[in-house]
């Protein structure tokens, strides 16, 4: 069947890839051979596929269940059933945990070893979004379809803070490589946050992605990269610092094309007033 979700880890030479036929499988980037077939095909297509940065592990969700397996062989380690259709997984950096977030705003995080402490979960104020753990694996950051972000401790899942700074879904986040800043995305704007349990903003950016699912990674406390196609099937890539001064020398045609109404998530009522976009 055709394939329905792909994720990498360039460090280990590893691909993963779930397809419409509920079937999980990894890849060696070098020679494009497949390694292993996840045993216990799902019974939907495969939503989201992730690869533990280890390179052990590659977790995938299809409906409402997540299933986390090993790369050597494809032995299922742990199930997760959701409340929802699952919209967003992540790996602990140690690879000892597994998020698990879905649209009713349910997160679960749970452990992939045998004698793995009781699962902890906590309830988003809406659907999740995205999923990210600090690099040293004691906090989760959760973000949701309202535009909020949850910091939840790993340990017992006490939410240690939540803020709600934009009016749009959050589409991505990922903690800073020195676990004090976390990078945000929402449909047109990149943010930098100071990861505390206010989670106040400290830069923003309004940036011109490429216009497809875009790929992005935290490179530092500030800026991101980013790969994706346009519409015209060009490849574009590049590095977004928030923290740099905006580029006066973005073109008429660039500006032009923006979606302003999303950007700022206002639009012109029929008296030519601003008003909030109706969601």
């Amino acid at each position: 069947g055709g394939i329905t979700a792909v994720a990498m880890n360039s460090d280990r030479g590893l691909a993963a890839t779930g397809g419409r036929d509920g079937i999980v499988r990894v890849w060696e980037l070098a020679s494009g051979a497949p390694t292993v077939t996840v045993a216990q095909p799902a019974d939907a297509p495969v939503a989201i596929v992730a690869l533990s940065t280890d390179g052990q592990y590659v977790a995938s969700a299809a409906a409402a269940t997540a299933r986390a397996a090993t790369v050597a062989d494809g032995r299922v380690l742990a199930e997760v059933q959701a409340q929802g259709a699952v919209t967003a997984l992540a790996f602990a950096p140690d690879a000892a945990l597994l998020a698990v977030g879905d649209a009713t705003g349910a997160v679960v995080i749970a452990g992939l070893a045998p004698d793995a402490r009781e699962r902890v979960s906590v309830q988003l104020g809406a659907a999740a979004t995205a999923l990210a753990f600090a690099p040293d694996g004691r906090r989760l950051a959760a973000a949701d379809a309202g535009g909020a972000i949850t910091l939840i401790a790993t340990v017992d899942g006490r939410v240690e803070g939540t803020a709600r700074h934009w009016s749009q879904p959050i589409r991505w986040l990922e903690f800073g490589p020195e676990n004090n800043a976390l990078l945000v995305a929402t449909d047109a704007w990149l943010h930098a946050l100071a990861a505390t349990p206010a989670l106040p903003p400290t830069y923003s950016k309004l940036v011109l992605l490429p216009a497809s699912s875009t790929a992005l990674i935290a490179v530092s406390g500030t800026a991101v990269r980013f790969a994706g196609v346009e519409t015209d099937g060009a490849f574009a890539s590049g590095i977004v610092d928030v923290a740099a001064p905006a580029n006066a020398a973005a073109t008429a045609a660039e500006l032009a094309a923006r979606d302003w109404s999303a950007a700022v998530a206002l639009r012109l009522n029929d008296n030519g007033e601003p008003v909030p976009v109706e969601r």
